[in-house]
């Protein structure tokens, strides 16, 4: 069967946008404000996805919030 719609064309959508929004809507003005590279872990949302951002989550909690720079 060719054309129409299909639930699992959603997928892709549904996985790999939500950590590219989180990444640079909220990672990287989080990271800037800790002294930590923001925009390098936004990019990093791209090709790692939902990694990047379980990643994030754990440096953020054992890293001391600084003031920026």
């Amino acid at each position: 069967m060719m054309g129409g719609f299909h639930w699992f064309d959603l997928f892709p959508c549904l996985f790999f946008l939500p950590p590219i929004l989180i990444g640079f809507f909220w990672m990287r003005r989080d990271a800037d404000r800790r002294g930590q590279p923001g925009l390098l872990w936004a990019l990093l949302t791209i090709p790692l996805s939902w990694v990047a951002v379980l990643v994030y989550l754990v440096v953020r909690a054992f890293s001391s919030p600084t003031a920026a720079r």
